[in-house]
């Protein structure tokens, strides 16, 4: 499996938005999009498994910050 991604940075903003930054290993081949996949703090400790959403999303490569709305928490 090849390793592209060097570096990966969040800066949490606010309880709903944070930024992701990300630096690859080999620059002339860059992905397409990054999936990025995490789970709501507020759900994490329930015990009622079907309330442990997890949430993803996919974002278009970048070499720019990308803002990424979701429930951190």
């Amino acid at each position: 499996k090849r390793r592209c991604v060097r570096s990966f940075h969040v800066v949490v903003i606010n309880s709903t938005w944070v930024s992701l930054s990300w630096s690859l290993s080999d620059i002339s081949s860059v992905p397409i999009f990054m999936v990025v996949h995490w789970s709501p703090t507020r759900l994490r400790d329930t015990e009622d498994l079907s309330l442990r959403a997890q949430t993803w999303a996919r974002l278009p490569y970048s070499e720019h910050p990308a803002s990424l709305k979701g429930d951190f928490f």
